[in-house]
């Protein structure tokens, strides 16, 4: 399930004109901002993974272009002309206050220290969780290491986010290392997109015949997972629906291949931790001879296993809602 949400700044939340800054800068202080083939000063790199000052850069800038302008009025023009021609998108803002309510969201961001200052100052970063930038982290997006290092810090799995960024390549490096990735090409496109993304669980009881009764498979977590009892559970991938994840889940978490049915869905309700999933709930009848094998779940989950009767189970479940669903299935497979 998604629960991070990993947003890139420029050409995404704004569009720099850097024609338009570029001619602003060279009319009030004889400096270009870039060079006039549109492209950047040796040193700019160095800015933008915060080996040099804010000062440095400055001086370096007016080198390249012999000028004699003083640093704090470079400075002061540049950041005037910047914030005039990078205007923020307002349905962006909008957008990222919606998800903020439901998921974690974080800044990702290829930016220099000067340029962090201005985007703070204007409260560009006030909905977002974290904000890493390349002169924080000393890092690019054009490697995975960046992602890597923000994953460490943030305390998530790849699958939990969805990064959002206008270049491709920086999209592919975060998908090699199996995060969602959206290339982002306008708001419109970006809403569309994100109708997608699904805030669902699925929990399934795995249940066969015994004589006139029924028992039940339930799963122990292993202690860094709370050591607890539960059915089968999981989360509705990005573009995935409910039934399809229901069997993607037992298959991970059992290696059961074939199931003999599914049940509706008996029960349904939301979780309290953001984002505030809602997780369905339906049993899956196999037969007595299905074996279960728990090395097949990449996150190994589960360290035991067991068979119980409708009994034990309400006495192993941890969880009320387990307890309820469970209750709705027992009722259901006897109401026949």
């Amino acid at each position: 399930m998604i629960t991070t949400f990993l947003f890139d700044l420029g050409g995404v939340f704004f569009e720099a004109d850097w024609k338009s800054i570029n001619k602003q800068l060279y009319e009030k202080t004889g400096v270009y901002a870039l060079p006039l083939d549109g492209s950047r000063h040796d040193f700019y790199l160095e800015f933008l993974v915060g080996k040099i000052s804010i000062d440095d850069y400055f001086d370096r800038l007016r080198k390249a272009e012999k000028s004699n302008v003083s640093l704090e009025r470079l400075k002061q023009e540049y950041k005037k002309a910047y914030i005039k021609h990078s205007k923020i998108d307002k349905n962006m803002i909008s957008l990222l206050k919606k998800l903020h309510k439901k998921y974690y969201c974080v800044c990702v961001t290829s930016t220099n220290m000067f340029h962090e200052e201005i985007n703070r100052e204007r409260g560009l970063f006030k909905e977002f969780d974290k904000v890493f930038t390349s002169s924080d982290l000393k890092e690019l997006k054009n490697e995975t290491k960046i992602f890597k290092i923000v994953l460490a810090k943030i305390n998530k799995k790849p699958e939990e986010c969805i990064f959002i960024d206008d270049k491709e390549d920086h999209i592919k490096n975060a998908e090699s290392l199996r995060i969602k990735g959206i290339h982002f090409k306008s708001f419109k496109q970006l809403k569309e997109d994100l109708k997608k993304v699904k805030c669902e669980k699925v929990e399934v009881f795995i249940f066969k015949k015994e004589k006139k009764d029924y028992n039940f498979l339930l799963l122990k977590r292993t202690k860094e997972s709370g050591s607890f009892w539960q059915p089968v559970t999981g989360s509705v991938e990005f573009n995935e629906q409910v039934i399809p994840t229901a069997k993607r889940e037992i298959l991970e978490e059992t290696g059961i291949k074939n199931i003999k049915s599914l049940t509706k869905e008996v029960h349904s309700f939301n979780l309290k931790a953001k984002p505030y999933p809602r997780e369905h709930v339906f049993g899956a009848e196999v037969s007595k001879s299905t074996k279960i094998s728990l090395d097949k779940n990449i996150y190994q989950e589960h360290n035991q296993y067991k068979w119980v009767s409708y009994q034990e189970a309400m006495k192993m479940l941890k969880w009320i809602e387990n307890k309820r669903g469970l209750k709705r299935l027992n009722s259901l497979l006897h109401s026949f």
